[in-house]
């Protein structure tokens, strides 16, 4: 069964949970790179990478390599650090124990 462009966008379009991981992953490279946004988005705007970065736009394939480019990241680091952001990680400062909590008698 096909899945309606409505469900994709819903998936990956904009403030998805995809588009949002990606931006994240992006300011969090651009900052540790000391770039201004301005500085990364060349040949795009500073305008479209803000975007990308809020989830607001979802960047292309080509796009997304460019800026990776200029941030000296192979893709599939980048996707890795997208692949982290989106998964939910348990530990102890969120209320995860390692012991079981005493038993009241």
């Amino acid at each position: 069964m096909r899945k309606s462009s409505i469900h994709k966008q819903a998936r990956a379009g904009r403030g998805s949970a995809l588009s949002v991981a990606i931006g994240r992953e992006l300011r969090r490279r651009r900052v540790g790179a000391g770039l201004t946004q301005a500085a990364l988005a060349t040949p795009f705007t500073r305008a479209f990478v803000s975007a990308v970065e809020q989830g607001l736009a979802m960047p292309s394939i080509p796009a997304l390599v460019l800026l990776t480019d200029r941030l000296d990241t192979p893709l599939e680091e980048f996707f890795q650090g997208v692949n982290e952001q989106m998964t939910g990680v348990y530990n102890p400062g969120h209320g995860y124990r390692q012991d079981p909590p005493p038993s009241r008698r």
